[in-house]
């Protein structure tokens, strides 16, 4: 298999080849996600993929964006991939951790310190890494990865001031083992559910309340039914932009390096654009009266120490963890 480095992002898609007037695309795929079409990964990275790919082949290469989980959940696109219903789809790093458990090292809790010891971390092999596990794992391979944010929990009718507080809490977690089993640590009751019915599950006290990062959480209209913001920074979301063997394979070396190309310049774009969304988004929350706490994280991050050691032992992770350590 030939594996290739870009830069990040989800595109999910059926291919389908078409003789056609010099006016229509040669390729069509569909990029297929579960993140609103305001949200920044879409509009920051998403649409300019789509974009760049169009100039760079000139038009002969089309792709259809599809956001809002319009094609299917993160877990659904995954299987696409898998059986060549779907060309290409992106994806928490702790879904695509379903294929192989050792790449939830990214998802484990506390283990990046901001975003520059993230990109560093990229940098010296971690993108690397994670693509050629990914490559061993799976009928898809990944064309690069993104940090996007921190996650933080936000809860309906609780506040939380210590770790004591999370006791019990059901916490709506998305179907990623690592942030699972890190809300078990922390003493939570996690319920994995589709990011589409979080809003009805906390509104109807299935749960009481998700975890996430500001700007998802702020666009899929949560804090109409939740209020109270507590800062754990427990991970750090990263996105994974795939691409079906099947898919990969029936293109020609040219339509490859385009898609390559595009998917390096989109993540780069979106590096910039990020950096000041993260902020922009806790004064919106603000302003629909979400309030914030900031518990001490020392007993949170000593809860969760014998996990990560036991994961990383138990999963083969060494060298992921090799990495994120040498670059801190």
């Amino acid at each position: 298999m030939k594996y290739v480095h870009a830069g990040l992002f989800a595109v999910t898609t059926t291919l389908v080849q078409i003789a056609s007037p010099a006016a229509a695309a040669d390729l069509t795929l569909r990029l297929g996600h579960h993140v609103p079409a305001e949200h920044s990964t879409n509009r920051e990275f998403a649409q300019v993929f789509v974009d760049l790919v169009s100039e760079k082949s000139d038009g002969a290469i089309k792709v259809q964006n599809y956001p809002a989980g319009q094609l299917g959940g993160q877990r659904e696109l995954l299987e696409g991939l898998e059986l060549g219903t779907i060309d290409m789809s992106y994806a928490d790093i702790g879904v695509v951790a379903n294929y192989d458990l050792a790449l939830g090292t990214l998802d484990l809790p506390y283990v990046f310190d901001n975003m520059d010891h993230a990109y560093r971390a990229m940098e010296d092999g971690l993108l690397d890494a994670v693509q050629a596990r990914v490559a061993d794992a799976g009928s898809f391979q990944v064309l690069g990865m993104i940090p996007v944010a921190f996650r933080d929990t936000l809860l309906a009718e609780k506040d939380v001031k210590t770790l004591g507080d999370l006791k019990g809490i059901k916490v709506r977690t998305p179907e990623a083992p690592v942030l699972i089993d890190t809300f078990r640590a922390l003493g939570a009751n996690p319920t994995p559910i589709p990011s589409g019915e979080a809003y009805t599950a906390i509104q109807t006290h299935v749960v009481d309340g998700m975890e996430g990062h500001k700007e998802f959480i702020y666009t899929i209209r949560v804090p109409e039914v939740a209020k109270h913001w507590i800062e754990t920074k427990h991970n750090l979301t990263f996105n994974v932009l795939n691409i079906s063997d099947i898919t990969w394979n029936r293109l020609s070396e040219e339509q490859q390096a385009t898609i390559t190309e595009a998917a390096a310049e989109a993540a780069a774009h979106f590096r910039t654009a990020n950096a000041e969304i993260d902020n922009q988004f806790r004064e919106k929350l603000k302003a629909e009266g979400v309030t914030f706490s900031s518990p001490d994280l020392a007993p949170f991050r000593e809860a969760v120490s014998p996990m990560i050691e036991a994961f990383v032992a138990d999963n083969g992770a060494d060298e992921l963890w090799s990495i994120i350590e040498e670059t801190r």
